[in-house]
């Protein structure tokens, strides 16, 4: 049996071998499109929420967002890209939620707040997509109050809700938008194994269509 399996092992090596051989400039096509897809599915498969959010806030996904999910509006406001600073800078909403994510050369996380109304303005618990709620907080005079017992009665003048009731909201409002996430992040795979099909195809393809040219020319001359 292992045997059978040694010989079969043996004639697969000598067919890639002779592949490479035959055809080296498309089987060093074949193989960077390889490589290079293999790499991209598996960053997307390993990244975390908060990598996936900022590069899923792009304006190329501007039309992807709400066929996803309808609650979801990626856009920018055209003056900030006539700033050089904030070229790029793209918004998120989902429902209550407000992500703002910078442009990729400022290497930092996007910026994901809650607001406690509809009013765009009104007081916002800032959170993390990959920590804990209880790392959730509000700022009140430029100090920070964490979602954590010790700060309750100042989260219930400010906000006029518990702490308990806030973790409960905030971590509902994640998970929702977790879930408009994943689809994205299915999405995205199922994109990029396609396309790894499609190149290779494709690089096959042009490689027998120059073949059928050279055995014509050879023919005719």
């Amino acid at each position: 049996m292992f045997g059978k399996d040694n010989r079969e092992t043996d004639t697969k090596v000598r067919l890639l071998q002779e592949y490479f051989k035959t055809k080296p400039a498309q089987s060093f096509l074949m193989l960077i499109a390889l490589v290079w897809s293999v790499y991209e599915i598996g960053a997307t498969s390993l990244a975390n929420n908060s990598a996936l959010t900022k590069e899923f806030m792009h304006s190329r996904y501007v039309i992807v967002w709400p066929m996803v999910d309808r609650k979801a509006k990626l856009y920018h406001y055209a003056e900030e890209w006539t700033s050089n600073i904030l070229d790029g800078i793209m918004h998120l909403d989902y429902e209550n939620m407000r992500i703002s994510s910078f442009p990729k050369k400022w290497e930092s996380e996007a910026e994901i707040y809650y607001t406690l109304s509809e009013d765009k303005y009104a007081d916002r618990v800032y959170f993390f997509l990959d920590e804990p709620i209880s790392r959730a907080y509000t700022t009140s005079l430029e100090q920070n109050y964490y979602l954590i017992s010790k700060n309750a009665a100042v989260i219930k003048e400010e906000t006029g809700k518990t702490v308990e009731q806030l973790g409960q909201e905030v971590g509902h409002a994640r998970e929702e938008f977790l879930s408009a996430l994943g689809k994205m992040k299915i999405l995205r795979l199922v994109y990029l194994i396609l396309r790894m099909i499609v190149l290779l195809l494709c690089i096959r393809l042009s490689g027998q269509r120059r073949k059928r040219k050279e055995n014509e020319i050879l023919q005719n001359g």
